[in-house]
């Protein structure tokens, strides 16, 4: 995930101290909040409620192996052909249908990972209910969220649920409840390490297709408490004290 891009305007890295490392960040808990302005704000030590977990200690590096259970060779071939990590797969899956292939939503969507009809016709789904089409469907349709939103997976995830053209309108996560709890479920799964039945993994990083990289200016400020904050955009007397 991109901590700075223009689709979420401006995104705040709030960081204990000022001399926290970037090495150091790899190897510890990473915290976000959306505010009630769309802002991201992302921290290692949460100061207050509101705060949900993005990432955790463990590896740096995404994998599509290493995980068990329900339709784990399904899923971990789809993963494996479209850059996936398994264990964000599996995330979605148990949000999405807890592992139930014949599920239907309210809204129509259908099997494990709940493709609308349009959507499953979309990606070359024969038969919605299938598990392996379904997933074959669903990954297919996460990878484009995230090749759409530059890597960002909590745009992709929120775009999962609310509809991709409504999150491009908006630029951010919507003032949608239910996106939010969904975004917050998926996250605190796939953070974890975990979906389905305790399983557990130290695998942390979001595997996304590689971006040429774009130069950005970044302005930096120490506040008055000793936090470091990163924005891609001025930043606010407000924020600096």
């Amino acid at each position: 995930m991109r901590l700075l891009t223009a689709r979420w305007g401006r995104i705040l890295l709030a960081v204990a101290t000022a001399g926290w490392a970037w090495s150091t960040a790899r190897a510890e808990s990473i915290y976000y909040q959306v505010d009630k302005t769309g802002n991201i704000r992302l921290t290692n030590a949460p100061d207050e409620k509101g705060y949900h977990t993005y990432l955790v200690s463990g590896g740096s590096s995404a994998s599509s192996g290493g995980i068990s259970g329900l339709y784990s060779q399904q899923i971990r071939e789809a993963a494996s052909q479209y850059g996936i990590d398994a264990n964000l797969v599996k995330a979605v899956i148990a949000t999405e249908s807890n592992f139930n292939p014949l599920a239907v939503s309210p809204k129509g969507a259908r099997g494990l990972m709940q493709l609308m009809p349009s959507t499953a016709e979309r990606f070359g789904v024969k038969n919605i209910h299938d598990p392996q089409q379904n997933i074959q469907g669903g990954v297919q349709y996460l990878r484009h969220l995230l090749d759409l939103f530059g890597g960002d997976l909590v745009l992709a995830l929120a775009a999962y649920n609310a509809g991709e053209n409504v999150v491009q309108n908006v630029g951010r996560v919507p003032d949608y409840r239910e996106t939010r709890d969904y975004v917050d479920r998926v996250l605190a799964r796939y953070g974890h390490g975990r979906a389905g039945a305790g399983e557990r993994s130290t695998q942390t990083a979001v595997a996304v297709r590689a971006k040429p990289a774009q130069k950005k200016r970044i302005f930096t400020s120490v506040a008055r408490d000793g936090t470091l904050v990163f924005s891609d955009s001025p930043i606010q007397k407000s924020l600096k004290d």
